[in-house]
This record gives C-alpha cells, sequence and structure tokens, in this order.
C-alpha cells in the first residue's frame, strides 16, 4: 500500500490507539520512503511481523533481522509489547539518542526472553516485583550459553539493560512495571564496570596467523588479471556452446584444469581476499565495507611530494555518515579488483533497475537503489535477490577463505579492526613487521591528517592510539623488571629507579607506575633501540649513524633490539677485515661502531667472543 500522506501521521494515529488497547488495527507504523515522496507500508498495528526500513540499518544486514515477530511471544504479552515498541520506535527515551535499527532488534529479543521467564510468575507487567527482577538476576547468571560457557558481564549488561529500558517504556502503558532494582543498576549486578568496557573484547590476529592470511590474500591479488581474463573468456564461451563440457576443454586448453566450477571459486575467493586486505589496510567494519562503491577512492599529494591514498564510505554505526579512511596503495588495489569482480552481477542490477524505471515502478526502483555502484554484490537473502553481502555472508566467505588456504583460524571480521589498529600503533613505533610498507603514511603525524577535516572516523583514530598506549605499556613493562637487562644512556637510570622501593611506592602498583610513565615519556622506535627524545633531527638507527643509539642520552635498549645489534655487529667485523680498503677515515669509524656495539651487546648478555667467532667461522665458509 501506498500511503497519501506523511507517513508520521499514521505512526502517531497507531500510537495513539495501541495505547488505547486497539493494537487490531491495519494502521501503518513503519514505511519506507519512495522516489516520488510518497510512502511505501511495510507494516501495520495489527501484524504480527514488523519490518522497519532500510535507512535505519547499516549496509550488510540481513532482511530477516529488520523483522521483530510477535508471534513468537506468548499471546498475553503481544499488545502491550507493540505500545512498548511502537513508544521506542517513535520517540525513543528522553536523555537517550534514537535508538537505530540494530537496537530495536536487540531489545525486543531481550524482553521477549524476560516477559518469557515472567510469563511463569505474573499475568501483566505491573504484577512484576523487584524481587521477581532479582529472581531473574540469579537465574541468568546461573544460565550458560549453548556451548556450555557462563553468559558474558557483556552479555548480562544488555540482557538487564533491556529489562530497566523495558520499565521506562511502561510508562505509556496501563500497565506500568515498576524499577526494576531501584538501589542498584544493570551495570552493577552484571559486574560489567569501567574496568571491564575498557578492556578489549575482541582480540587482534596473532602474528604468524596474520602473516599466513596477508600472504593469501595478496598472492590472490597478484593473479587477479590471471583469473579474470579467464572468467571473461568463459562468458564469451558460455555465450557461443550451451554444453559446459565444450567450455571446460576449452578452459583446460589454456592449462586451466578446474573447469567452470573451479574458476567460479577461484573468482569468489578473489573477491574475499579483496575484502580481507581493504579490512586489514584500513580498519574498517563489515557494515562500513559493505557502504563502498565503485570509485569511491581518491589519491592526494602531500608537499613533500608524498602521496595519501583514501577511501570514502559510510559508517552508521557511530552516525557520523559519509566517512573518509586514510589507507594504502594496496587498498586502492583491492577496490579497484572488487569492482572488475562484480561488475557483471552490478550490470544486471543496473538493467533492473533501468526497467523498472521505464516501468515507472516506483517500488521495484527503491529495492534496487540502495545497491547501486555498490562493490560487494550478490544473490542472497530468502528472496534470493541481488543484493550486497550481508554480514553474515561476508564471516561465513571468510570462514570459507580459510579452509581453502589451509589457515587455522577461526576469523572474526572485527578482528581484522584491531589487529590495523595494533599495527598502527606498532608503525609508530617503528615495527610493523610484515606489514611495514604498506602502513609507512601512519608513520606520520596522524594527528595533522586527521585535523585536515572532519570527515574521518574518529573512533578509530581513538583506537589507534588506544593500541599506541597498550604497546608502548608493554616495553615500559619489560624494562621495568628487576632482572631485564637493558642498555643505552637511560639503561643506568632504569636500574636506579626500578632498585628504588620509595620510587614504586607513590604508586598502588607497579603496573600503575608504568601507566603513569607511559602518558608523560615520549617513546618511538629507531630500529635499533627505543628514543625518549622529543625532538626531531635525531639520525639514530639510520645508515648514517647506525649506532648512534649505543650511547646516546635518550636511548633505552632492551632485549627485544639484541637481533638488530648482534647483525650490525657481525657487519662491522666484516668491514673490519677489509678497513685497510676504505681508508683511514672509514677504519676510525669502523672501530667506533664496533665499541657501541660491544658494549650494548655485554649489557644486553651476549657473548661477545662467541660472536666473533661465529662472524669467523662464517666467513671462511663464505671464501671457501
Amino acid at each position: 500500500m501506498i500511503l497519501a500522506k506523511g507517513v508520521s501521521y499514521y505512526q502517531q494515529e497507531a500510537l495513539r490507539k495501541a495505547r488505547e488497547g486497539h493494537t487490531h488495527l491495519p494502521i501503518a507504523v513503519t514505511a519506507t520512503r519512495l522516489g516520488d515522496g510518497t510512502y511505501k507500508v511495510l507494516s501495520y498495528l495489527a501484524d504480527d511481523v514488523w519490518r522497519f526500513p532500510n535507512a535505519i540499518f547499516p549496509p550488510g544486514t540481513a532482511d530477516h533481522d529488520k523483522c521483530i515477530r510477535f508471534g513468537k511471544i506468548p499471546e498475553r504479552w503481544r499488545s502491550v509489547l507493540k505500545i512498548v515498541m511502537l513508544e521506542y520506535y517513535l520517540n525513543g527515551i528522553e536523555g537517550r539518542v534514537r535508538p537505530v535499527g540494530s537496537s530495536l532488534i536487540s531489545f525486543f529479543k531481550n524482553v521477549s526472553l524476560f516477559l518469557k521467564f515472567a510469563g511463569a510468575y505474573v499475568e501483566c507487567l505491573s504484577e512484576i516485583s523487584e524481587f521477581l527482577c532479582m529472581q531473574y538476576v540469579n537465574y541468568l547468571k546461573n544460565s550458560s550459553s549453548r556451548s556450555g560457557n557462563k553468559f558474558s558481564k557483556s552479555y548480562l549488561c544488555t540482557r538487564l539493560s533491556s529489562v530497566h529500558t523495558l520499565h521506562l517504556l511502561s510508562k505509556v502503558t496501563t500497565t506500568p512495571m515498576v524499577h526494576p532494582w531501584p538501589e542498584s543498576s544493570a551495570t552493577e549486578l552484571s559486574g560489567a564496570n569501567r574496568a571491564h568496557w575498557a578492556q578489549s573484547k575482541t582480540l587482534p590476529i596473532p602474528d604468524n596467523k596474520l602473516a599466513e592470511i596477508f600472504r593469501a590474500a595478496v598472492s590472490r591479488l597478484e593473479r587477479a588479471d590471471e583469473t579474470l581474463a579467464l572468467a571473461e573468456m568463459v562468458s564469451e564461451w558460455q555465450a557461443q556452446y550451451s554444453y559446459s563440457g565444450t567450455v571446460n576443454a576449452k578452459l583446460a586448453a589454456t592449462g586451466y584444469r578446474g573447469g567452470i566450477l573451479g574458476l567460479r571459486l577461484e573468482k569468489n575467493l578473489l573477491l574475499d581476499a579483496c575484502s580481507i586486505v581493504i579490512l586489514l589496510t584500513s580498519g574498517i567494519r563489515v557494515s562500513e565495507l559493505m557502504s563502498l562503491k565503485v570509485g569511491a577512492h581518491y589519491v592526494r599529494d602531500g608537499e613533500d611530494g608524498t602521496k595519501f591514498y583514501w577511501m570514502s564510505g559510510v559508517s552508521t554505526k557511530t552516525k557520523e555518515g559519509k566517512v573518509d579512511w586514510l589507507v594504502t596503495k594496496l587498498t586502492h588495489e583491492a577496490l579497484d579488483v572488487a569492482g572488475k569482480v562484480t561488475a557483471e552481477i552490478r550490470a544486471e542490477l543496473n538493467d533492473r533497475y533501468s526497467l523498472a524505471k521505464s516501468a515507472s515502478n516506483l517500488i521495484e526502483m527503491h529495492d534496487y537503489e540502495a545497491h547501486l555502484d555498490s562493490l560487494f554484490l550478490g544473490w542472497g537473502g530468502h528472496a534470493h535477490k541481488l543484493q550486497v553481502f550481508a554480514a553474515q555472508t561476508i564471516r561465513a566467505r571468510l570462514k570459507r577463505f580459510m579452509l581453502a588456504h589451509n589457515i587455522d583460524w577461526e576469523v572474526a571480521p572485527h578482528q581484522f579492526r584491531r589487529t590495523f589498529a595494533r599495527y598502527v600503533a606498532r608503525s609508530q613505533l617503528g615495527d610493523v613487521r610484515y606489514l611495514r610498507d604498506h602502513f609507512k603514511h601512519w608513520t606520520l603525524d596522524m594527528t595533522a591528517i586527521y585535523a585536515e577535516d572532519q570527515v574521518r572516523d574518529k573512533e578509530l583514530f581513538d583506537e589507534i592510539y588506544v593500541a599506541m598506549r597498550h604497546e608502548k605499556m608493554l616495553v615500559l613493562e619489560s624494562v621495568f623488571e628487576e632482572d631485564a637487562l637493558v642498555s643505552g644512556g637511560l639503561a643506568e637510570t632504569i636500574r636506579i629507579f626500578r632498585s628504588s622501593d620509595e620510587a614504586i611506592r607513590t604508586y598502588k602498583s607497579r603496573r600503575e607506575m608504568v601507566q603513569f610513565v607511559s602518558e608523560v615519556v615520549h617513546l618511538r622506535s629507531t630500529g635499533i633501540a627505543w628514543c625518549t627524545a622529543d625532538s626531531t633531527g635525531c639520525s639514530g638507527g639510520s645508515v648514517l649513524d647506525k649506532t648512534r643509539c649505543g650511547d646516546c642520552s635518550k636511548s633505552l635498549i632492551d632485549e627485544s633490539r639484541l637481533p638488530h645489534w648482534v647483525g650490525i655487529y657481525a657487519q662491522m667485523l666484516e668491514l673490519k677485515a677489509i678497513a685497510n680498503d676504505c681508508g683511514p677515515g672509514a677504519g676510525a669509524r669502523i672501530d667506533s661502531d664496533i665499541r657501541r656495539c660491544e658494549v650494548v651487546l655485554q649489557e644486553l648478555g651476549a657473548d661477545i667472543e662467541e660472536l666473533k667467532l661465529g662472524v669467523l667461522l662464517e666467513g671462511g665458509l663464505r671464501h671457501a
């Protein structure tokens, strides 16, 4: 049905009638706006299933996750819950942000579970007592998930918060519910205090697994032209030959023996590789990945000629709307390849949209509009229609990618965001391991980059700084250990400080001391040491003065840097063997570097004579 008046008129009428007890009336409660300004009704007050509009959900939300189903709860609760849900959807709660679609769905599910529990004891909301609510708390704390584990504090807090929200919304009904716990709160009862929420619930991907995932994804990107060329030939052959065996034979003649089905899988895995690279090198969420459009990336030149790669999308999680992310050249390559992989299916969607437009079919046009020019398209949903991938689909595809490449890791999409933040933090501290080249821009002043304009993912920016602080604390915790070996100009100061009980007594714990120090001490990596200087112009760790950090008053060298110094020492000894050919100036410089290396290595517990012997033996074998 198409509404003649604005949808808000019908919604307010539905709420008024619902409060009067007339929840059986066919009055529109949810609708979506069409291109001509009219509204297509999605749900009526009397319906047992309410479908909410796409606009309040992030891209990639499955259609069945945009509905609430009153038929699944006992009949005696349906009428009052329709009032509560309509009030929450239209008016929200005073003092709170209006609920988005996922909040509405989550609230309904949690309240349904509570009412199922309460229904064994009471007949209406006003009969629910504080004692019954406390029974519900104890019931949840003693219950387990399907996997047999106790519910997490976060989950308990969400479930209990929904009960309190029900109490607030029930005030518009004729049977208002009492405050479930007037002298406490959902946070306190669940144990999800500030310290709990400060801890990251999603752990980063371990380095070794990340290396496997990244190599597998990049390897597929490097073969993208070959895969896409074969796919294009297959499309042409399928237009000529009806028998798939003929096409498979022609494929085999090119050297590819996987057949049509194998190539289809290769193409799907290539798209998955694109999504992995984009997620890992940008830190975006899956919903933001699904918002990406063809050509939504650009390059800007810095003042020194450095190229900055940017990507545009939409963030609904923080209600920021259009957002730009600083990414890498590799990200742009993945975006371009993803666009080529889905070009055929996008062309089909555009054709269907054009047909609907020529027929003035506003409803079909509206269904297609949200997906026009989208990068990650496919057939999905219960209706098996063309749309952007649902979040569940991405999770399933990532698992398939891991299986196809024999990677033993239960990957979750949000892990890429946490991993990204950690690697950017390591980039700032001079250690990005497998992704060194791809995070080089993040070693620049991020504050200046993000201050350039407001269209940035500020929450991701905050997560990066949280990760940086965590990485810095790990370094400081290790050097403050009593038996930790340290070298460099600050080594003696550190030894004196950590042996002084008086210094630590001013804090409640060693960790509190480290937290304080991490906030006031500048820390960056030169590759061979930790530098605490907050000024620029230092050449320590560079090719020009590789060993300068050894006796710099601002340097701190821990055991994690030992392999670097061993390598430098070996190089210096090899250069010493040919010093006569280098001239007196070079010889003096080599001797200076060797002395610096030996001081550092001895303080870090290395055996100098053993290292010399190793270099001599290796050199002898090389010349043999």
